[in-house]
């Protein structure tokens, strides 16, 4: 089992982070709906494993994935490809 290159770790990880701040405050609001929920869960549940497992996967499999939310549905959600690609590059950049 190989894991990711550091970089693409961190910003994978921040981006679950954000997700998941997400699914928690939907979950909170009884008015939403749930919908949204379960894609943005559908984008994101594979990430933790597909960047653990490296050796099968790379980084167009982990945005392949976050692209798969599509944010301009639910207003007000994460946009979670450029998100991660905004994180990549800063933490490319500054190492």
């Amino acid at each position: 089992m190989n894991a990711a290159p550091d970089p693409i770790l961190d910003a994978a990880h921040e981006t679950l982070h954000l997700a998941s701040a997400y699914i928690q405050s939907q979950l909170l609001n009884l008015n939403n709906p749930i919908r949204a929920t379960q894609e943005i869960t559908e984008a994101t549940h594979y990430i933790s494993h597909m960047t653990t497992h490296w050796d099968k996967y790379n980084l167009e499999d982990v945005r392949d994935s976050f692209a798969l939310f599509d944010h301009t549905r639910w207003p007000g959600s994460p946009d979670l490809l450029s998100h991660f690609d905004r994180r990549l590059k800063e933490i490319t950049n500054a190492a």
